[in-house]
């Protein structure tokens, strides 16, 4: 007995994108960024203590986070 299994979990994706029509390396590219931009916020908002709002990301990219 396989704790996690790796084919049943990759005909799981490949029957999960093929019901969004999507490209399984784009979607889980898509996935991967959105995951990464999730831990990265709650990351910074813990460690600066303040909730951080998509305007504050918009502005720090704009390179008016001062």
């Amino acid at each position: 007995y396989d704790l996690w299994d790796v084919k049943a979990s990759i005909h799981a994706w490949q029957v999960f994108c093929q019901y969004q029509f999507r490209d399984t390396d784009e979607l889980r590219r898509q996935v991967w960024i959105q995951m990464s931009e999730k831990i990265d916020h709650a990351v910074l908002t813990f460690l600066s203590e303040r909730p951080l709002e998509l305007a504050d990301r918009r502005r720090s990219l704009a390179g008016d986070d001062r």
